[in-house]
C-alpha cells in the first residue's frame, strides 16, 4: 500500500500537499512523488528531479506501446506510465495537480510508482487536493469512430451520459471474447478504480529480461496463467476489461479534459494505448471545433 508522508519542504508548497511512495512497474526501483493543486487552469504536470516539466498533454506523448510514455521537448526526459494515476484524476475529477517526482539519481528512466497496479490507491490522496475541476457536460455533435485496423477500433456515440462499452479478444479465458459495459449513471467508479494492470504470465520472463517489467509482483499485477488460471483471485468479475476501461480514461485525460463529462457512449474494441491516444487527437479536435 502506499505511504503519506508530510514533510516540511511539502507544506511549503501547498498546506495540502501529500507524498506518496511505492516501486515503478519498469525499473522496480523507490518512487516518491508529492502531489500539490496548481492553479485553475494550469492542468497536470510532472516535476522531474532534472527541473524537466513535463504537461500531462497529447503534445508530449513520446510513447504508447505497453504504457504511456510522456517527454519534456527541452531536455529529451521522459516520464513512463502515468495512465493509473490520470485515470484516478478522471474518477477523483483533479484536473490541476502538480505532480513532483524523486527517483534515484542513477535510474534508467522516470516512472510513477505503480502502486497495487491499479487507480484506487491513488484516490485517497487525490481526495485531499482542493482542486476539482469543471462539472458541466462535453457534448458530441456527432459520431466519432477510429480504426487502427479491422480489428482495432474505437467509436463515441452522442449520449446523455458517459458509457464505455469494451471488447477484447486475448488467449486467456478471463479475456477470450470478452466484453464488458460500464455506465456513469448506476454503476460504481471503483470497480473501474479497482482493476489492476494485467499480462500473460508466460511473457514476464522475456520482459524482465529486456529491462522491463522489474516492479511486477503478485501484489501489483494480475497474471494470466496459460491453464485459464490467474495469480490471484479476481477482485470482481471481468477484471481485465475493467482495466482497459481505466486505461481508456487515463489516455483520454491527455486531451486535457475530464473523459468522465463526456455525453458519449464510447465503445472500444481490442485497443490499447496507442488506439486511446489517437482517438483522444480526434475527440479533442471535435471538442474544439464545436465550441
Amino acid at each position: 500500500m502506499p505511504t503519506a508522508t508530510a514533510s516540511l519542504s511539502s507544506f511549503l508548497l501547498s498546506p495540502s500537499a501529500v507524498s506518496v511512495s511505492g516501486i515503478g512497474l519498469i525499473t522496480g526501483l523507490p518512487v516518491t512523488v508529492t502531489l500539490a493543486p496548481a492553479l485553475v487552469g494550469q492542468g497536470i504536470t510532472f516535476q522531474l528531479p532534472n527541473r524537466a516539466v513535463i504537461p500531462a498533454s497529447l503534445a508530449t506523448l513520446a510513447d504508447a506501446n505497453r504504457g504511456v510514455t510522456l517527454i519534456d521537448p527541452a531536455t529529451s526526459k521522459t516520464l513512463s506510465i502515468v495512465e493509473h494515476f490520470l485515470c484516478a484524476c478522471a474518477l477523483s475529477n483533479r484536473l490541476d495537480v502538480r505532480v513532483t517526482i524523486e527517483m534515484a539519481t542513477d535510474a534508467p528512466l522516470w516512472e510513477l510508482p505503480l502502486l497495487d497496479g491499479s487507480a484506487a490507491d491513488w484516490l485517497p490522496f487525490l481526495n485531499q487536493l482542493s482542486c476539482r475541476g469543471e462539472e458541466s457536460p462535453l457534448e458530441l455533435t456527432k459520431a466519432l469512430w477510429y480504426r487502427q485496423n479491422d480489428d482495432v477500433c474505437i467509436y463515441a456515440l452522442p449520449s446523455d451520459r458517459l458509457q464505455m462499452t469494451y471488447a477484447i479478444n486475448l488467449d486467456h479465458a478471463e479475456t477470450a471474447n470478452q466484453w464488458a459495459r460500464w455506465d456513469s449513471a448506476t454503476d460504481d467508479i471503483l470497480t473501474i478504480a479497482s482493476s489492476r494492470t494485467f499480462g500473460l504470465l508466460r511473457e514476464l520472463p522475456a520482459l524482465q529480461a529486456s529491462g522491463m517489467a522489474r516492479g511486477v509482483s503478485l501484489e501489483n499485477t494480475l497474471g494470466l496463467v496459460d491453464d485459464g488460471t490467474t495469480t490471484s483471485p479476481l477482485r470482481h468479475p471481468q477484471e481485465p476489461l475493467f482495466h482497459k476501461m481505466l486505461d481508456l480514461l487515463g489516455d483520454l485525460m491527455l486531451i486535457g479534459l475530464n473523459p468522465l463529462r463526456l455525453n458519449a457512449h464510447l465503445i472500444a474494441i481490442n485497443a490499447g494505448h496507442a488506439s486511446h491516444t489517437a482517438f483522444g487527437k480526434l475527440v479533442w479536435n471535435h471538442l474544439k471545433a464545436s465550441v
